[in-house]
Formats: C-alpha cells, sequence, structure tokens
C-alpha cells in the first residue's frame, strides 16, 4: 500500500468497526485450533506477515511470542511509535527472514491480495511454519467486488471460496475452516461499491481511511460482533471477505481434524 494509507490505520485501527470485528471474528475462532498461551517461557512463536501499524501485533500477544514483518517504513515508524516496533523486522511476504520450521502459527490478514506472486509467499510461509503449524489467512472476497478501491490499495486479485481452496492446497496446506464474513452488511457495501465505480479515483487522495461518525462506526461494530458470534454455529454463503484456517500437517501419518468449510 502507498504510505500515506499507514497514517489514517494507525490513527483508527483501534476503534474502527472493520478492525474491531476482524478481531473478534478471529478471537472467537481461533480457540478451536489453539489456545492462549499462559506460560510465555513456553510459548508458542508466532509469526504477523504484513502486520500494519501495530494493533495486530498487540492483539496477537495473547497468543504467544509474535514476532512481525512489514515492508512498509512508514508501517513499521507507527509500530514504533505504538511500542512494538522492537518485534517488527522490514521484509516481504515472498523471502521470510527466518529459518525453516521456526513457527507454530503465521497470520497473514488482508496481506495475500497484495502479493503479486501468491504462490512464493505461501511457499514462504509453508516453509517457517513447523509440522503441524497453523496458517490463519483473511483476504477480500468476490472478483465481482472488485472497484477502484482494490487499485489504489495496490490489490492484485479478490477470491472465492473455491479459489482460495485450490490456492491453499496447491501451496500443500491442509484447509481446516474457510469461510466469509462481512456478511451482514454485504448488501450495502456490494451497492456502495458498485455505484461508485464510474466515480472514485484511482489514486490516493490522502483521506483513503477514516473513521465514521461514533453512532454509525458504533452500529457498525455490533453488527459485525453479532456475526462474529454467529460464526461460531454458521457458515456463510457470502461475504465481503474470507477467513481461512489452514495446517502444514506433519510429515507422518497424524490424527486427521475435522474439515470445516462446508
Amino acid at each position: 500500500m502507498e504510505p500515506i494509507i499507514y497514517q489514517g490505520i494507525a490513527s483508527i485501527e483501534k476503534k474502527h468497526w472493520w478492525y474491531v470485528g476482524r478481531r473478534r471474528i478471529l478471537a472467537i475462532l481461533l480457540p478451536r485450533y489453539f489456545i492462549s498461551a499462559k506460560d510465555k517461557n513456553d510459548a508458542r512463536k508466532i509469526l504477523s506477515i504484513g502486520c500494519g501499524t501495530g494493533e495486530e501485533l498487540k492483539f496477537l500477544k495473547r497468543y504467544g511470542e509474535v514476532s512481525g514483518v512489514e515492508d512498509n517504513e512508514e508501517a513499521i515508524h507507527f509500530c514504533r511509535l505504538s511500542g512494538v516496533g522492537e518485534l517488527v523486522k522490514k521484509a516481504s511476504a515472498t523471502d521470510l527472514p527466518f529459518s525453516d520450521s521456526f513457527f507454530d502459527v503465521v497470520f497473514a490478514l488482508d496481506v495475500l491480495e497484495h502479493v503479486k506472486d501468491e504462490d512464493v509467499a505461501l511457499h514462504e510461509m509453508r516453509r517457517v511454519l513447523k509440522s503441524g503449524g497453523i496458517l490463519v489467512l483473511t483476504v477480500p472476497a468476490f472478483t465481482s467486488l472488485w472497484s477502484n478501491a482494490d487499485i489504489r490499495a495496490h490489490h492484485y486479485r479478490r477470491y472465492h471460496k473455491k479459489g482460495l481452496l485450490h490456492t491453499l492446497l496447491s501451496a500443500r496446506f491442509k484447509p481446516l475452516r474457510v469461510n466469509y464474513f462481512n456478511t451482514l452488511l454485504f448488501v450495502p457495501i456490494a451497492i456502495l461499491k458498485i455505484w461508485a465505480r464510474s466515480s472514485e479515483p484511482k489514486v490516493l487522495d490522502g483521506a483513503e481511511v477514516s473513521m465514521p461518525p461514533t453512532p454509525i462506526n458504533t452500529l457498525l461494530t455490533l453488527i459485525f460482533s453479532l456475526e462474529a458470534l454467529w460464526m461460531q454455529w454458521f457458515h456463510f454463503p457470502f461475504g465481503i471477505s474470507l477467513v481461512a484456517i489452514a495446517e502444514k500437517e506433519h510429515e507422518r501419518a497424524a490424527p486427521r481434524r475435522e474439515i470445516m468449510f462446508s
């Protein structure tokens, strides 16, 4: 992304409905696959790829010993300001500066769509994961929702569930769960995206990321949080985004987990 966008993200990431909702969805889904770290001396090692401006790293600390990589100096600057700069290395998703089989969990939250060669990035994620390690992805969904906002954000693609499943399997991951989310707000967001295609700029204007008025932000946060609760029991058939949880399978035969992407 352009450096100018990170200033906006840093100012809103803690309270903006989108980021709050995404964290709540992860907080509900992740305990099915691993629990919060209790003993920091024996904490699992976690990598956040494209860790952004710092709030994501703070959230992930509850699950283990966190490291981050980010290829944008402006984002790293805001990580330092938020007190987590020492956790971050400057690197790209396609060339991770870590040894093989180093991490227990790798997160790439709204990152893969920014990478031109997704196969190389997924190969790197698999390389640094331990056998049996977990990969957690979120990506934007539906090519039909492509807009100038995707161009401004330097996206290469949006995803469909079947395509993401195929991508994960091709990269030798075992999908454990692949689901749409941001479903309750799908219709209004889709209408806005389609309506704005003819009028949205293709370049950044300095106001790409902003906080909606407090009453609207509160309402959207409540809607997104309600959806997070429902995701424990329902698999939504569509949504603005996709979340995927996958496993780097053990080299030797191991008991198979239930696959939850129906």
